[in-house]
């Protein structure tokens, strides 16, 4: 704005009149154009009176008798009464009058050209009645506005935006309304109580009807915003194969808007600051359209890629539940695969969107999860274990650890995912997790059990060898002197996780391929029996013998391997160290490297998984250890690669463990009426002693064939996945024979240097609009797209956002995200459709249009590839 205010005008006026020696100066505004300013005038030595807020009288009294020398300015804010009623006619006569010309001024001020605007602008008085609303225009007009243009932007004003632009006026209204305490109505929004004070309401109608194409006779927002929602659902459905419910299908806009709709909508949903805004007004329509009456008979199918409403995710997740209760056929999976694939992109589920009060992203996505695990874990059953009839312990323990291991991996991971459902929702997986777990024991985990110990009781537990496996007791000998061996600047870092079993290994041997510069591998050793802890750690010990002590301890030649100090103590006579994985956690980088200098082998103790599940308090939470021990792991890995310069580290465990979701009954306790004479050691998996003899129930070995100790120690193990007693915790256990106690992962990890460094590359997966020339004729087109290579340990899955846009990078489609983390071999596996819905008003004739790929994360462009739009272009105006 050029000049002065009209607000300065007027002090600078009056201020005049002042020092010109009129005491008192009436100033007369019959239209109350400045009603709302006088309160904000400066003026020195006078006082300024408002004729409306005093009685005639009291003014009277004041000028005249109270203060007969101090100057007054009279405002008058309605016309003047007759004068036989006017109460100070006689002040009025001898009072110097002041008037101005608002209008006028306010258009100078306001560099307005058009002359036609005047009469709008005295219809606008009560906005521009304050400086600071009128200096904030202002800034945001041009000299050749308008009346539309000029009430868009004082609607930017009254909503703090900075924006005139069309969609955002409406969404600033929308979250203004979302933010309403629920019941209230939406026309008790303060914005909208606003543009109604300030003479817009009919413009707000009309920019609704071009935008939305809203008309009604009685319009309201009871009334639209129910009829937004509505068209953009019915705009996601698959209408081919199902239409819209006729109790909402009356709600809906014109189709002609429905693209309009569904952009607006999905720019919005895509507003990480204005997100929760619509998760909350969602959520309170879902209610009051009964959403869920209405939907209820849709298939997932039916619902195609709908978005609108957080109560979707809960009809779709529920029916590919109900789905695969009772039925595994490869049919079904497939169907459930697809279908979850495509909703772990969707809004209400995609981790690229936080959590809100209504949308609880991780709730939902921990559900769909864990039914991709437990398509996994069927499928994984129906095609190799059928039956186990392998011919030897060698071709049982290889078929563990190279494929049957993946099936408890999926059942820790249903349950890792179905643990977050269940704390929100427990009935709504509950069925699901009741047949995962009928399935994983009665037709995996008992079943191999059972197949296991008949080569236990074949000869394999009185020689406990298995033909190209290491044992356990060797580990120092076969794994670590042989690599510090080949030279005396060698060294190496071993970490030994408590109960870190084979497929949890197996993950983590998995995240650490997805860095660069290192490369994992993971094998196995058969591990010591029993397969706890104190003799589990002893083996993997430098040593030349083992044995028991009187109390039931584990000497390694002839010291206790108990503790850290005793450890400490043994490796130091091979250059070696022992240190508590939090210890070196703590540890700058310096102090890191001061640490590891003098030694050639680091012996690294971390205790997690053990900690959680071989306590019955927490033994729950055992699915919860593991993850945060991979990550644990992983992040120690690193840190010692990039801290302390290690080239070579080795990931290994003391023993695996059993876990069950649900506890076992009694058929599963063993028969041991009382323990055996000579037993020193009882716990639920093992029971440890001298000349224990043989029982019925239990396996009976000795030490010194199965941990290559030189003493006479027995012990007794339960046959299968049995327990001798239930005391304490009995859903974690360890210390049997089965193949997941045993199978002790070896992850060797190394540095990459050079060449050898290329290899560890990691990179994303790339991404491919098939298509040569692309040609849109409606406001809803479908693209293809390739995910050009599988996923893999160094090419890793990836999200992106698909969207048109013009060449001035303005958005003229909807934004979808997609998800490319298929690991097929088959092209065909990897394609995938997206649906964009176009902005009509925003496709502009002679603007050049793009299909633009991002990356969802960093908002790289990827791709930019031209289109052409032929659509009716609507002739007329835009905001």
């Amino acid at each position: 704005m050029s000049g002065a205010s009209a607000i300065e005008r007027i002090e600078q006026g009056l201020s005049k009149l002042l020092k010109a020696g009129n005491r008192v100066v009436w100033w007369s505004d019959p239209d109350g154009e400045f009603a709302e300013a006088v309160a904000e005038l400066s003026l020195d030595d006078a006082e300024l009176l408002s004729l409306a807020d005093a009685p005639a009288l009291a003014v009277k009294r004041q000028v005249e008798l109270d203060s007969p020398s101090r100057a007054f300015i009279l405002y008058e804010s309605q016309e003047a009464p007759v004068p036989e009623q006017d109460w100070l006619l006689d002040i009025r006569l001898y009072a110097e009058p002041f008037a101005a010309d608002a209008t006028s001024m306010l258009q100078q001020d306001l560099g307005l050209r058009n002359a036609s605007l005047r009469h709008y602008l005295k219809d606008r008085a009560r906005f521009f009645a304050s400086k600071d609303r009128t200096s904030r225009l202002a800034a945001m007009l041009h000299p050749d506005d308008l009346e539309r243009d000029i009430d868009a932007k004082i609607w930017a004003v009254l909503s703090r935006s900075g924006s005139a632009d069309a969609s955002t006026l409406l969404l600033d209204l929308f979250c203004d309304i979302a933010q309403l305490d629920a019941g209230t109505a939406f026309d008790e929004s303060p914005l909208w109580q606003n543009l109604i004070k300030y003479g817009l309401e009919n413009f707000a109608w009309a920019l609704a009807e071009r935008q939305f194409g809203y008309r009604d006779e009685t319009p309201s927002l009871a009334r639209f915003i129910p009829r937004l929602l509505v068209t953009d659902l019915a705009r996601g459905l698959n209408r081919s194969t199902k239409p819209l419910p006729s109790g909402l299908a009356k709600l809906t806009l014109p189709d002609t808007k429905a693209g309009n709709v569904a952009v607006f909508l999905s720019q919005w949903r895509d507003s990480t600051a204005r997100q929760k805004d619509y998760d909350a007004l969602s959520a309170r329509l879902a209610s009051e359209l009964q959403l869920a009456h209405h939907l209820a008979g849709f298939s997932p199918a039916e619902l195609g890629n709908c978005a609108t409403f957080v109560d979707i995710e809960r009809i779709v997740a529920n029916a590919l539940r109900d789905e695969l209760l009772g039925n595994m056929a490869s049919s079904v999976v497939a169907d459930v695969r697809r279908t979850v694939n495509g909703r772990l992109a969707s809004y209400w589920v995609s981790d690229r969107f936080p959590d809100t009060e209504v949308g609880k992203r991780s709730i939902w996505r921990g559900y769909y999860q864990a039914l991709l695990s437990a398509t996994d874990l069927f499928e994984a059953i129906e095609t190799r274990a059928q039956h186990f009839s392998f011919s030897g312990p060698e071709q049982a323990y290889t078929a563990y650890t190279d494929s049957l291991f993946e099936i408890d991996q999926f059942y820790r991971l249903f349950h890792e995912s179905a643990d977050v459902v269940s704390a929100r929702f427990p009935d709504a997986i509950a069925p699901l997790a009741e047949q995962v777990e009928s399935i994983y024991l009665n037709r995996f985990l008992n079943k191999l059990a059972a197949h296991w110990d008949g080569h236990l009781q074949n000869g394999l537990l009185s020689k406990w060898q298995l033909d190209g496996i290491g044992n356990q007791q060797n580990f120092y000998q076969q794994i670590v002197a042989p690599y510090l061996a080949k030279g005396d600047e060698r060294r190496m870092f071993v970490i030994i996780s408590d109960a870190l079993r084979y497929e949890v290994a197996d993950e983590l041997k998995t995240q650490i391929n997805s860095r660069e510069r290192i490369e994992a591998t993971i094998s196995s050793q058969l591990g010591v029996l029993p397969s706890y802890t104190k003799l589990g750690m002893a083996s993997l010990l430098p040593h030349k013998s083992l044995s028991y002590n009187a109390k039931g301890s584990v000497d390694v030649d002839g010291r206790s391997s108990e503790g850290l100090d005793n450890r400490n103590k043994i490796l130091e006579a091979v250059g070696g160290t022992a240190v508590k994985a939090e210890t070196l956690a703590n540890m700058g980088k310096q102090a890191l490297r001061d640490f590891v200098r003098p030694h050639r082998v680091i012996y690294i103790y971390h205790n997690t998984i053990d900690a959680m599940g071989d306590t019955a308090s927490t033994e729950s939470n055992t699915w919860v250890a593991c993850r945060q021990a991979i990550n644990e792991l992983a992040d120690l890995v690193s840190r010692l690669v990039n801290n302390a310069s290690a080239t070579a580290i080795t990931v290994t465990a003391d023993h695996g463990f059993l876990f069950r979701e649900t506890a076992p009954d009694a058929l599963e306790k063993s028969a041991m009426a009382s323990k055996p004479a000579g037993t020193v050691i009882a716990k639920k998996r093992y029971l440890v002693g001298n000349r224990l003899g043989e029982a019925e129930y239990a396996h009976h070995g000795k030490t010194t064939t199965t941990a290559g100790t030189d003493c006479d120690t027995e012990f007794w193990l339960p046959r299968g996945v049995g327990r001798f007693h239930f005391v304490g915790g009995a859903r974690f256990v360890h210390g049997g024979a089965a193949l997941q106690e045993v199978a002790v992962p070896i992850v060797e990890i190394r540095q990459k240097y050079g060449k050898s460094a290329e290899a560890t590359r990691v990179t994303k997966v790339g991404v491919n609009v098939l298509g040569q020339q692309h040609r849109i004729t409606t406001n809803f087109h479908v693209f293809t797209l390739l995910q050009t290579e599988p996923v893999s340990e160094k090419v890793l899955a990836t999200s992106i956002s698909i969207e048109l846009m013009n060449q001035h990078g303005q958005s003229v489609s909807s934004r979808e995200l997609l998800n490319l983390d298929s690991d097929a071999a088959e092209l065909g596996e990897r394609q995938s459709k997206v649906s964009l819905s176009l902005a009509s008003q925003a496709v502009k004739a002679g603007n050049d249009h793009f299909l633009v790929l991002s990356d969802a994360e960093t908002e790289i462009e990827l791709q930019r590839i031209p289109v052409r739009i032929d659509l009716a272009i609507e002739n007329d105006f835009d905001f």
